[in-house]
């Protein structure tokens, strides 16, 4: 964990061709020197967040008609159950009404 003390205003051009921000850190637990002045690497920026809720990646769910479903697996059997979501991620949601801890999803199904 660590601080953030400033943010560039204009962003830079990176190889792969997006953009990036330059954010000046303070990382009060680099007493062994792991991390050193210059360094770059992708960071997450926490600005809210939840504990003990019920997240599954975000491709696990389709949307149809403005509601969102989930195909669960029951036995041998598929169902399209619909869900409600809370708080999104790049790769994960929580899902605050539908599913229950321990259910099995299908996240991305096998084509041939």
């Amino acid at each position: 964990e660590g601080e953030v003390g400033q943010v560039a205003f204009a962003s830079v051009a990176t190889k792969g061709g997006g953009t990036a921000y330059p954010i000046d850190i303070y990382l009060p637990e680099n007493k062994d020197l792991q991390f050193k002045v210059g360094m770059n690497g992708d960071l997450e920026i926490i600005i809210s967040g939840v504990e003990d809720v019920l997240t599954i990646p975000s491709e696990a769910i389709t949307e149809k008609d403005d509601k969102k479903f989930v195909r669960v697996i029951e036995g041998r059997q598929i169902k399209e159950v619909e869900v409600q979501t809370g708080l999104t991620t790049e790769t994960k949601t929580q899902i605050t009404k539908g599913l229950t801890e321990g259910e099995t999803i299908i996240v991305r199904a096998k084509t041939k």
